[in-house]
């Protein structure tokens, strides 16, 4: 998968020189997530082995593809690598300021056999660059721990949400995000851990959940059009996307405080009659109360305060308005047609309907009418 200039850790270093190993990996991105041109990589890399030549500790640097990759024998006891490792984060901002860099670096081992290995397992995880971000450079063990993680979310995570989000229990969506950006800030300190696959998994399902309810609350949202991996890096990891949604609903929650509770339901009427006169042979209580993520008890009070009937009394005086223009327009529909285009349950059940509605059959309503119609 990786093609390396030197295939042998002898061909490295001399056996036996220095007892301690380290690997730094580093890959640079720019404001749209791109790689950078290979010149500004080159100048990245040669700065790192000038920063290392400088610090007097035996290495090897070169490019592999579109990562760094700089290989590090030294003494632990005299040199500590995470302090380098910060050092170089440093200089690699001083003259790739435009970039983001992502670092990650095993700590010091002494097993030679294990350059290789190693070097190849923290290539393949710079992908949890998009997890953790670059404002912190990631070790080994952190990758290990969360690569070999094998815990699942115990919990159906997309319907909770979203049932608390339509209940407008924003505080508590708020309160469970703010959880998960510590959680994902703790990371680095033995939090909680789930592999790549799993969190990129939940993300993105936590994603369709804002996605969802925003868009069916005809509301405006910033990443209405973006995918999970751009979010990623737009926000610089998870802990950044958790605090963009806690935004986006505390924002929401804000907006929708503010507005007055008049105009609220006035906007929420227009919308459910028109929904009703669109799908009368279909439209219930419970279907209607689900089409708007109202329960069905505050579409009652919804209906009695604005309407000044129920919502039964109103969906049956609609179907027996559209029921008496079908009677009177269309001579070839039978009643049979009619009751089903209305939602009626049946033919005879529209008749008792009709008749204790109007004192007359919908046969004989349609014989004085036509008798009465004016020529």
């Amino acid at each position: 998968m990786f093609n390396f200039t030197k295939t042998n850790v002898n061909d490295l270093f001399e056996e036996g020189a220095l007892p301690d190993y380290s690997i730094i990996i580093a890959a640079l991105k720019n404001q749209q997530g791109e790689v950078p041109s290979g010149a500004e990589l080159t100048e990245v890399l040669t700065a790192c082995s000038n920063l290392m030549t400088a610090s007097y500790v035996s290495h090897y640097c070169e490019k592999a593809g579109d990562l760094i990759v700089c290989f590090l024998n030294y003494n632990s006891s005299v040199f500590s690598i995470r302090a380098f490792v910060g050092s170089l984060r440093q200089t690699m901002y001083t003259i790739s300021q435009k970039n983001r860099s992502y670092v990650c670096y095993s700590e010091g081992f002494q097993d030679r056999k294990k350059v290789f290995e190693e070097t190849v397992f923290l290539m393949e995880s710079m992908k949890y660059g998009y997890i953790l971000g670059s404002s912190r450079p990631y070790t080994g063990s952190l990758l290990h721990r969360l690569n070999d993680s094998r815990t699942a979310f115990p919990f159906n995570l997309p319907s909770l949400l979203y049932d608390e989000l339509i209940e407008k229990k924003y505080d508590r969506v708020i309160d469970y995000l703010s959880q998960q950006e510590r959680a994902f800030l703790n990371l680095f300190d033995n939090g909680e851990t789930y592999d790549y696959n799993r969190i990129i998994d939940y993300v993105t399902e936590l994603l369709t959940v804002f996605k969802l309810f925003f868009t069916k609350q005809n509301y405006e949202f910033s990443f209405a059009k973006k995918n999970i991996f751009d979010l990623l890096f737009d926000t610089n990891g998870c802990a950044g996307l958790m605090r963009l949604f806690i935004d986006s609903v505390t924002k929401y929650r804000d907006n929708f405080m503010r507005r007055p509770a008049s105009e609220r339901e006035q906007k929420n009427m227009t919308d459910i009659l028109n929904h009703i006169a669109e799908n009368l042979s279909t439209a219930t209580l419970s279907e209607t109360a689900a089409h708007f993520d109202l329960t069905d008890a505050y579409l009652c009070r919804l209906f009695k305060k604005n309407m000044g009937m129920n919502f039964t009394e109103y969906l049956k005086e609609k179907k027996l308005e559209t029921a008496l223009r079908l009677l009177q327009g269309d001579e070839k529909k039978t009643v049979s047609a009619i009751s089903q285009a209305i939602g009626m349950k049946s033919q005879s059940h529209f008749q008792n309907v009709f008749k204790n509605e109007f004192g007359i059959t919908p046969e004989a309503y349609r014989r004085n009418y036509r008798l009465n119609k004016p020529e």
